[in-house]
Protein backbone atom coordinates (compact mmCIF):
# COMPACT_ATOMS: atom_id res chain seq x y z
CA UNK A 1 0.00 0.00 0.00
CA UNK A 2 1.10 3.46 -0.58
CA UNK A 3 1.46 6.57 1.49
CA UNK A 4 -1.45 8.60 3.04
CA UNK A 5 -1.15 12.02 2.83
CA UNK A 6 -3.53 14.60 3.88
CA UNK A 7 -3.86 18.25 2.97
CA UNK A 8 -5.83 20.48 5.50
CA UNK A 9 -6.36 24.08 5.95
CA UNK A 10 -6.18 25.33 9.64
CA UNK A 11 -9.07 26.39 11.22
CA UNK A 12 -10.69 28.47 14.32
CA UNK A 13 -11.52 24.98 16.31
CA UNK A 14 -7.99 23.27 15.21
CA UNK A 15 -6.55 21.26 16.75
CA UNK A 16 -8.17 20.50 19.50
CA UNK A 17 -11.81 22.30 20.32
CA UNK A 18 -12.13 25.15 23.17
CA UNK A 19 -15.81 24.86 22.82
CA UNK A 20 -16.19 20.79 23.20
CA UNK A 21 -13.16 19.61 24.25
CA UNK A 22 -12.74 17.17 20.90
CA UNK A 23 -9.99 16.80 18.19
CA UNK A 24 -10.62 19.48 15.44
CA UNK A 25 -11.27 18.50 12.27
CA UNK A 26 -7.41 18.47 11.53
CA UNK A 27 -6.07 16.15 14.55
CA UNK A 28 -9.13 13.84 14.05
CA UNK A 29 -8.53 12.94 10.22
CA UNK A 30 -4.64 12.65 11.72
CA UNK A 31 -6.74 10.02 14.72
CA UNK A 32 -8.97 8.20 12.09
CA UNK A 33 -7.01 7.79 8.97
CA UNK A 34 -3.25 8.08 10.19
CA UNK A 35 -1.43 9.88 7.50
CA UNK A 36 2.45 9.45 6.57
CA UNK A 37 2.74 13.28 5.87
CA UNK A 38 0.47 16.30 6.79
CA UNK A 39 0.27 20.00 5.02
CA UNK A 40 -0.76 21.95 7.03
CA UNK A 41 -2.19 25.63 5.04
CA UNK A 42 -1.57 28.28 7.10
CA UNK A 43 -2.74 31.54 7.83
CA UNK A 44 -1.00 34.61 9.70
CA UNK A 45 -4.17 33.58 12.04
CA UNK A 46 -2.62 30.10 12.41
CA UNK A 47 0.73 31.03 12.44
CA UNK A 48 0.24 33.36 15.31
CA UNK A 49 -1.01 30.90 17.20
CA UNK A 50 1.16 27.89 16.59
CA UNK A 51 3.97 30.97 17.56
CA UNK A 52 2.44 31.17 21.06
CA UNK A 53 1.57 27.94 21.89
CA UNK A 54 3.40 25.48 19.41
CA UNK A 55 -0.54 24.31 19.66
CA UNK A 56 -0.35 22.03 16.18
CA UNK A 57 3.28 20.90 16.17
CA UNK A 58 2.43 20.08 20.05
CA UNK A 59 -1.08 17.85 19.22
CA UNK A 60 0.67 16.33 16.61
CA UNK A 61 3.58 15.32 17.96
CA UNK A 62 1.14 14.16 20.99
CA UNK A 63 -0.95 12.12 18.83
CA UNK A 64 2.24 10.41 17.16
CA UNK A 65 3.07 8.73 20.54
CA UNK A 66 -0.71 7.62 21.20
CA UNK A 67 -0.97 6.10 18.06
CA UNK A 68 2.71 4.62 17.55
CA UNK A 69 3.49 6.48 14.07
CA UNK A 70 5.36 8.96 12.79
CA UNK A 71 3.24 11.99 11.46
CA UNK A 72 5.34 13.88 9.30
CA UNK A 73 3.83 17.24 9.24
CA UNK A 74 4.98 20.45 7.05
CA UNK A 75 3.27 23.84 7.06
CA UNK A 76 2.31 25.83 4.15
CA UNK A 77 2.70 29.67 5.22
CA UNK A 78 1.13 32.19 4.40
CA UNK A 79 2.07 35.08 6.99
CA UNK A 80 0.51 37.74 5.18
CA UNK A 81 -2.75 36.43 4.61
CA UNK A 82 -5.42 38.21 6.41
CA UNK A 83 -8.17 38.43 4.38
CA UNK A 84 -9.42 34.62 4.44
CA UNK A 85 -12.92 35.29 3.42
CA UNK A 86 -11.48 35.56 -0.45
CA UNK A 87 -12.54 32.13 -2.39
CA UNK A 88 -10.53 33.24 -5.67
CA UNK A 89 -7.32 33.21 -3.73
CA UNK A 90 -7.62 29.78 -2.45
CA UNK A 91 -8.95 28.35 -5.64
CA UNK A 92 -6.02 29.69 -7.10
CA UNK A 93 -3.56 28.91 -4.20
CA UNK A 94 -4.70 25.59 -3.53
CA UNK A 95 -4.56 24.38 -6.36
CA UNK A 96 -1.10 25.23 -7.05
CA UNK A 97 -0.05 23.48 -3.70
CA UNK A 98 -2.10 20.67 -4.21
CA UNK A 99 -0.68 19.66 -7.77
CA UNK A 100 3.36 19.96 -6.15
CA UNK A 101 1.85 17.41 -3.76
CA UNK A 102 0.59 15.34 -6.42
CA UNK A 103 3.60 15.20 -8.30
CA UNK A 104 5.10 14.02 -5.42
CA UNK A 105 2.61 11.16 -5.32
CA UNK A 106 3.99 7.40 -6.86
CA UNK A 107 0.57 4.98 -7.88
CA UNK A 108 -0.88 3.98 -5.08
CA UNK A 109 -0.53 7.07 -3.07
CA UNK A 110 -3.86 8.52 -1.49
CA UNK A 111 -4.52 12.11 -0.94
CA UNK A 112 -7.02 13.15 1.41
CA UNK A 113 -8.53 16.35 1.24
CA UNK A 114 -9.99 17.93 4.93
CA UNK A 115 -13.10 19.99 3.48
CA UNK A 116 -14.57 20.43 7.49
CA UNK A 117 -11.22 23.12 8.79
CA UNK A 118 -10.67 26.64 8.11
CA UNK A 119 -12.89 29.44 6.61
CA UNK A 120 -15.86 28.99 4.29
CA UNK A 121 -13.96 29.82 1.19
CA UNK A 122 -11.33 27.55 1.84
CA UNK A 123 -13.88 24.46 2.42
CA UNK A 124 -15.25 25.71 -0.76
CA UNK A 125 -12.22 26.30 -3.03
CA UNK A 126 -11.30 22.31 -1.87
CA UNK A 127 -15.03 21.00 -2.86
CA UNK A 128 -14.91 22.83 -5.85
CA UNK A 129 -11.23 21.93 -7.36
CA UNK A 130 -12.21 18.38 -6.89
CA UNK A 131 -15.72 18.93 -8.34
CA UNK A 132 -14.15 20.49 -11.54
CA UNK A 133 -11.67 17.73 -11.69
CA UNK A 134 -8.64 20.05 -11.53
CA UNK A 135 -7.01 18.35 -8.33
CA UNK A 136 -7.67 14.73 -7.77
CA UNK A 137 -8.09 13.47 -4.08
CA UNK A 138 -10.34 12.60 -1.23
CA UNK A 139 -12.73 14.72 0.07
CA UNK A 140 -13.17 14.36 4.02
CA UNK A 141 -15.60 15.88 5.79
CA UNK A 142 -15.56 15.71 9.87
CA UNK A 143 -18.54 16.11 11.42
CA UNK A 144 -18.68 17.62 15.02
CA UNK A 145 -19.23 15.41 18.29
CA UNK A 146 -22.76 17.25 19.06
CA UNK A 147 -23.89 17.20 14.58
CA UNK A 148 -24.00 21.00 15.32
CA UNK A 149 -22.24 24.24 13.80
CA UNK A 150 -18.80 24.82 15.92
CA UNK A 151 -18.73 27.44 17.98
CA UNK A 152 -15.60 29.35 18.27
CA UNK A 153 -14.13 30.19 21.38
CA UNK A 154 -10.52 31.41 21.54
CA UNK A 155 -9.85 32.73 24.79
CA UNK A 156 -8.15 31.55 27.75
CA UNK A 157 -6.97 28.41 25.57
CA UNK A 158 -4.39 26.46 26.50
CA UNK A 159 -3.55 23.23 24.48
CA UNK A 160 -2.03 21.33 26.76
CA UNK A 161 -5.37 20.84 29.23
CA UNK A 162 -7.41 20.66 26.26
CA UNK A 163 -5.47 17.66 24.90
CA UNK A 164 -5.10 15.87 28.44
CA UNK A 165 -8.83 15.67 28.51
CA UNK A 166 -9.70 15.28 24.98
CA UNK A 167 -12.50 12.52 25.16
CA UNK A 168 -11.26 11.49 21.28
CA UNK A 169 -7.67 10.25 23.21
CA UNK A 170 -10.16 7.19 24.29
CA UNK A 171 -9.60 3.71 21.88
CA UNK A 172 -13.37 3.73 22.20
CA UNK A 173 -13.79 7.59 20.24
CA UNK A 174 -16.43 7.70 17.91
CA UNK A 175 -15.14 8.09 14.05
CA UNK A 176 -16.59 11.19 12.59
CA UNK A 177 -14.44 11.44 9.44
CA UNK A 178 -16.80 10.14 5.93
CA UNK A 179 -16.06 10.57 2.37
CA UNK A 180 -17.88 13.02 0.17
CA UNK A 181 -19.12 11.63 -3.01
CA UNK A 182 -19.01 14.43 -5.29
CA UNK A 183 -18.67 13.57 -8.78
CA UNK A 184 -16.64 16.19 -11.11
CA UNK A 185 -18.20 18.59 -13.05
CA UNK A 186 -16.08 17.33 -16.12
CA UNK A 187 -17.61 13.71 -15.37
CA UNK A 188 -21.02 15.12 -15.52
CA UNK A 189 -20.83 16.98 -18.32
CA UNK A 190 -19.43 14.04 -20.25
CA UNK A 191 -22.36 11.75 -18.61
CA UNK A 192 -24.50 14.38 -19.92
CA UNK A 193 -22.58 14.00 -23.49
CA UNK A 194 -22.76 10.65 -23.71
CA UNK A 195 -27.00 10.73 -22.97
CA UNK A 196 -27.37 13.21 -25.80
CA UNK A 197 -24.99 10.68 -28.23
CA UNK A 198 -27.08 7.75 -27.27
CA UNK A 199 -30.29 9.50 -28.10
CA UNK A 200 -28.96 10.62 -31.04
CA UNK A 201 -28.03 7.27 -31.84
CA UNK A 202 -24.24 7.72 -32.64
CA UNK A 203 -22.71 5.20 -30.81
CA UNK A 204 -19.32 6.13 -32.10
CA UNK A 205 -19.21 9.14 -30.28
CA UNK A 206 -20.63 8.28 -27.34
CA UNK A 207 -18.10 5.91 -26.99
CA UNK A 208 -15.18 8.06 -27.82
CA UNK A 209 -16.44 10.65 -25.09
CA UNK A 210 -16.35 7.76 -22.05
CA UNK A 211 -12.84 6.77 -23.29
CA UNK A 212 -11.29 9.89 -22.48
CA UNK A 213 -13.04 9.95 -19.07
CA UNK A 214 -11.44 8.32 -16.01
CA UNK A 215 -12.08 4.31 -16.51
CA UNK A 216 -13.16 3.59 -13.09
CA UNK A 217 -16.04 6.62 -13.66
CA UNK A 218 -17.16 4.50 -17.05
CA UNK A 219 -16.18 0.80 -15.86
CA UNK A 220 -19.68 0.07 -15.12
CA UNK A 221 -21.02 0.40 -18.55
CA UNK A 222 -18.09 1.06 -21.28
CA UNK A 223 -18.04 -2.49 -22.73
CA UNK A 224 -22.06 -1.68 -23.57
CA UNK A 225 -20.99 1.35 -25.42
CA UNK A 226 -18.69 -0.78 -27.17
CA UNK A 227 -21.28 -3.19 -27.91
CA UNK A 228 -23.48 -0.87 -29.41
CA UNK A 229 -20.67 0.47 -31.44
CA UNK A 230 -20.34 -2.84 -32.75
CA UNK A 231 -23.68 -3.66 -32.92
CA UNK A 232 -24.36 -0.36 -34.94
CA UNK A 233 -21.73 -1.27 -37.12
CA UNK A 234 -23.28 -4.73 -37.90
CA UNK A 235 -19.69 -6.19 -36.20
CA UNK A 236 -21.09 -9.47 -34.89
CA UNK A 237 -18.08 -10.84 -33.85
CA UNK A 238 -16.79 -7.85 -32.16
CA UNK A 239 -19.73 -7.27 -30.22
CA UNK A 240 -20.50 -10.98 -29.27
CA UNK A 241 -16.98 -10.62 -27.01
CA UNK A 242 -17.87 -7.28 -24.75
CA UNK A 243 -20.92 -8.38 -23.72
CA UNK A 244 -21.92 -11.37 -21.39
CA UNK A 245 -24.88 -13.32 -23.47
CA UNK A 246 -27.25 -12.53 -20.14
CA UNK A 247 -27.12 -9.03 -21.43
CA UNK A 248 -27.11 -9.67 -25.31
CA UNK A 249 -30.67 -11.79 -24.55
CA UNK A 250 -31.72 -8.44 -23.31
CA UNK A 251 -30.55 -6.39 -25.90
CA UNK A 252 -31.42 -8.09 -29.38
CA UNK A 253 -34.68 -9.21 -30.21
CA UNK A 254 -33.47 -11.69 -32.29
CA UNK A 255 -30.77 -14.28 -31.48
CA UNK A 256 -30.63 -17.20 -33.76
CA UNK A 257 -27.75 -16.53 -36.26
CA UNK A 258 -29.93 -17.24 -39.04
CA UNK A 259 -32.32 -14.17 -38.72
CA UNK A 260 -29.82 -12.02 -36.42
CA UNK A 261 -28.28 -10.67 -39.03
CA UNK A 262 -30.78 -9.52 -41.20
CA UNK A 263 -33.33 -8.41 -38.20
CA UNK A 264 -30.23 -6.00 -37.49
CA UNK A 265 -29.41 -4.85 -40.65
CA UNK A 266 -33.01 -3.66 -40.56
CA UNK A 267 -33.08 -1.71 -37.43
CA UNK A 268 -29.96 0.03 -38.82
CA UNK A 269 -31.88 1.29 -41.63
CA UNK A 270 -34.13 2.03 -39.14
CA UNK A 271 -31.97 4.29 -37.07
CA UNK A 272 -30.23 6.21 -40.20
CA UNK A 273 -34.08 7.04 -41.16
CA UNK A 274 -34.60 7.96 -37.37
CA UNK A 275 -30.66 10.28 -37.84
CA UNK A 276 -32.56 11.87 -41.05
CA UNK A 277 -29.78 9.87 -42.85
CA UNK A 278 -32.23 9.45 -45.82
CA UNK A 279 -30.10 8.78 -48.60
CA UNK A 280 -28.22 5.98 -46.69
CA UNK A 281 -31.92 4.68 -45.64
CA UNK A 282 -32.49 4.17 -49.45
CA UNK A 283 -29.43 2.97 -50.22
CA UNK A 284 -29.70 -0.24 -48.14
CA UNK A 285 -33.01 -0.97 -49.04
CA UNK A 286 -31.91 -3.19 -52.24
CA UNK A 287 -29.98 -6.33 -50.13
CA UNK A 288 -33.01 -6.11 -47.19
CA UNK A 289 -35.94 -6.11 -49.70
CA UNK A 290 -34.30 -9.05 -51.47
CA UNK A 291 -33.71 -11.18 -48.04
CA UNK A 292 -37.00 -10.66 -46.87
CA UNK A 293 -38.70 -11.77 -50.29
CA UNK A 294 -36.34 -15.05 -49.87
CA UNK A 295 -37.80 -15.65 -46.42
CA UNK A 296 -41.51 -14.81 -47.26
CA UNK A 297 -40.48 -17.52 -49.57
CA UNK A 298 -38.95 -19.69 -47.12
CA UNK A 299 -42.17 -19.21 -45.28
CA UNK A 300 -44.41 -20.44 -48.23
CA UNK A 301 -42.09 -23.15 -49.19
CA UNK A 302 -39.80 -24.63 -46.23
CA UNK A 303 -36.49 -23.91 -48.27
CA UNK A 304 -34.60 -20.99 -48.83
CA UNK A 305 -33.99 -19.87 -52.59
CA UNK A 306 -30.14 -19.70 -52.41
CA UNK A 307 -30.41 -23.57 -51.80
CA UNK A 308 -31.54 -23.35 -55.89
CA UNK A 309 -28.49 -21.32 -56.88
CA UNK A 310 -24.58 -21.41 -56.64
CA UNK A 311 -21.86 -18.79 -55.93
CA UNK A 312 -19.91 -16.58 -57.82
CA UNK A 313 -17.15 -16.87 -57.58
CA UNK A 314 -15.58 -13.76 -58.48
CA UNK A 315 -18.38 -11.17 -57.03
CA UNK A 316 -19.52 -13.38 -54.10
CA UNK A 317 -23.05 -13.16 -54.95
CA UNK A 318 -25.74 -16.09 -55.60
CA UNK A 319 -26.80 -17.00 -59.58
CA UNK A 320 -30.17 -19.14 -60.53
CA UNK A 321 -28.53 -22.70 -61.02
CA UNK A 322 -31.07 -23.70 -64.00
CA UNK A 323 -30.12 -27.86 -63.03
CA UNK A 324 -30.85 -27.13 -59.60
CA UNK A 325 -34.60 -25.37 -60.18
CA UNK A 326 -35.83 -27.66 -62.97
CA UNK A 327 -34.77 -30.71 -60.53
CA UNK A 328 -37.49 -29.61 -57.95
CA UNK A 329 -41.15 -29.89 -58.91
CA UNK A 330 -41.82 -26.18 -57.09
CA UNK A 331 -38.78 -24.49 -57.89
CA UNK A 332 -39.56 -25.88 -62.01
CA UNK A 333 -42.90 -24.11 -61.70
CA UNK A 334 -40.93 -20.93 -60.89
CA UNK A 335 -38.92 -21.34 -63.64
CA UNK A 336 -42.31 -21.65 -66.08
CA UNK A 337 -43.95 -18.15 -64.24
CA UNK A 338 -40.45 -16.42 -65.55
CA UNK A 339 -40.97 -17.66 -68.84
CA UNK A 340 -44.50 -16.04 -68.96
CA UNK A 341 -43.11 -13.41 -67.53
CA UNK A 342 -40.47 -12.49 -69.67
CA UNK A 343 -40.26 -12.19 -73.98
CA UNK A 344 -37.52 -13.83 -74.49
CA UNK A 345 -37.71 -16.19 -71.70
CA UNK A 346 -35.95 -16.70 -68.05
CA UNK A 347 -32.14 -16.67 -68.45
CA UNK A 348 -30.02 -18.18 -65.33
CA UNK A 349 -28.52 -14.84 -63.40
CA UNK A 350 -27.94 -13.24 -60.56
CA UNK A 351 -30.82 -13.60 -57.73
CA UNK A 352 -32.75 -10.47 -57.32
CA UNK A 353 -35.87 -9.33 -55.95
CA UNK A 354 -37.69 -8.56 -59.67
CA UNK A 355 -37.91 -12.13 -59.89
CA UNK A 356 -38.92 -13.50 -56.57
CA UNK A 357 -41.91 -10.96 -56.95
CA UNK A 358 -43.50 -12.99 -59.68
CA UNK A 359 -43.47 -15.67 -57.27
CA UNK A 360 -44.78 -13.94 -54.33
CA UNK A 361 -47.32 -12.70 -56.90
CA UNK A 362 -49.04 -15.88 -57.53
CA UNK A 363 -48.17 -18.15 -54.39
CA UNK A 364 -48.08 -15.41 -51.40
CA UNK A 365 -51.40 -13.88 -49.70
CA UNK A 366 -52.75 -10.88 -50.45
CA UNK A 367 -51.24 -8.65 -47.79
CA UNK A 368 -47.87 -10.02 -48.08
CA UNK A 369 -47.91 -9.50 -52.12
CA UNK A 370 -49.71 -5.67 -50.81
CA UNK A 371 -46.37 -5.36 -48.64
CA UNK A 372 -43.95 -6.82 -51.51
CA UNK A 373 -44.82 -4.82 -54.42
CA UNK A 374 -44.65 -1.67 -52.52
CA UNK A 375 -41.02 -2.90 -51.32
CA UNK A 376 -40.21 -3.28 -55.11
CA UNK A 377 -41.98 -0.23 -56.15
CA UNK A 378 -39.75 1.68 -53.75
CA UNK A 379 -36.74 0.40 -54.63
CA UNK A 380 -37.07 0.68 -58.25
CA UNK A 381 -37.89 4.20 -58.17
CA UNK A 382 -35.46 5.27 -55.70
CA UNK A 383 -32.61 3.42 -57.70
CA UNK A 384 -33.97 5.68 -60.76
CA UNK A 385 -34.24 8.61 -59.20
CA UNK A 386 -31.23 8.23 -56.98
CA UNK A 387 -29.47 8.26 -60.80
CA UNK A 388 -30.85 11.47 -61.77
CA UNK A 389 -30.23 13.64 -59.16
CA UNK A 390 -27.64 14.89 -57.00
CA UNK A 391 -28.29 16.72 -53.71
CA UNK A 392 -29.83 16.62 -50.15
CA UNK A 393 -32.44 13.68 -49.65
CA UNK A 394 -35.44 14.43 -46.98
CA UNK A 395 -38.68 13.14 -46.07
CA UNK A 396 -40.18 14.76 -48.76
CA UNK A 397 -37.58 13.62 -51.28
CA UNK A 398 -38.32 9.94 -50.41
CA UNK A 399 -42.18 10.59 -51.30
CA UNK A 400 -41.51 12.46 -54.27
CA UNK A 401 -38.97 9.61 -55.04
CA UNK A 402 -40.81 6.14 -54.13
CA UNK A 403 -44.52 7.61 -53.55
CA UNK A 404 -44.81 6.42 -49.93
CA UNK A 405 -43.26 7.90 -46.78
CA UNK A 406 -40.26 6.53 -44.81
CA UNK A 407 -42.74 5.18 -41.93
CA UNK A 408 -44.82 3.48 -44.56
CA UNK A 409 -41.58 1.96 -46.43
CA UNK A 410 -40.47 0.78 -42.49
CA UNK A 411 -43.83 -0.45 -41.59
CA UNK A 412 -44.48 -3.01 -44.98
CA UNK A 413 -40.45 -4.07 -43.93
CA UNK A 414 -42.09 -4.93 -40.29
CA UNK A 415 -45.17 -6.71 -41.91
CA UNK A 416 -42.73 -9.15 -43.87
CA UNK A 417 -40.50 -10.12 -40.90
CA UNK A 418 -43.74 -11.01 -39.36
CA UNK A 419 -45.61 -12.70 -41.89
CA UNK A 420 -42.04 -14.88 -41.71
CA UNK A 421 -42.30 -15.53 -38.33
CA UNK A 422 -39.06 -13.96 -37.32
CA UNK A 423 -39.97 -10.73 -35.88
CA UNK A 424 -43.71 -11.43 -34.66
CA UNK A 425 -43.88 -9.03 -31.69
CA UNK A 426 -43.81 -5.05 -32.15
CA UNK A 427 -41.79 -4.16 -29.57
CA UNK A 428 -38.70 -5.70 -30.49
CA UNK A 429 -38.51 -3.09 -32.96
CA UNK A 430 -37.54 -0.69 -30.00
CA UNK A 431 -34.93 -2.83 -28.99
CA UNK A 432 -31.61 -0.22 -29.89
CA UNK A 433 -33.94 2.49 -27.53
CA UNK A 434 -34.53 -0.46 -24.55
CA UNK A 435 -30.44 -0.77 -25.55
CA UNK A 436 -30.02 3.15 -25.00
CA UNK A 437 -32.08 2.85 -21.71
CA UNK A 438 -30.56 0.43 -19.90
CA UNK A 439 -26.96 1.88 -20.85
CA UNK A 440 -28.27 5.81 -19.23
CA UNK A 441 -29.31 3.21 -16.38
CA UNK A 442 -25.73 2.37 -15.91
CA UNK A 443 -24.49 6.04 -16.14
CA UNK A 444 -23.34 7.92 -12.71
CA UNK A 445 -23.58 4.50 -11.09
CA UNK A 446 -19.74 3.11 -9.75
CA UNK A 447 -21.39 -0.30 -8.40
Amino acid sequence: MGRIILFSPVGGTDPVSNSNGHDGALIHCCRVYKPDEVYMYMSKYALDMESEDNRYTYCLTKLNELIGKPLNYKMIERPDLVEVQEFDFFYDDFKAEIQKILRTMSEGDILLLNTSSGTPAMKSALVVLATLGDIDGRLIQVTTPDRAINKHDHDNYDVQFLWEYNPDNSDEFVNRCKDISCPSIVRLKNEELIRQFLDSYDYSAALNAAQNMNSEDTKNYIHLLEFANYRSQLDYTSMSKVVEMSEVKAMLPVLTSKYRNTVEYALSLFIKAKQGNYADFLRGLTPLILELFILALEKQYGFNARDYCFKDKYSGGYRWDMKKLKSNTQTSEWVDIWNNEFPNGFREGFIVSRDLLFIIRKKCNSLIVEKSELLREVEENARNSAAHEIGMVTADTIRKMTGHSYSEIIGAIKSMFKFADVVADESKWDSYEHMNEAIIQKIGSLS
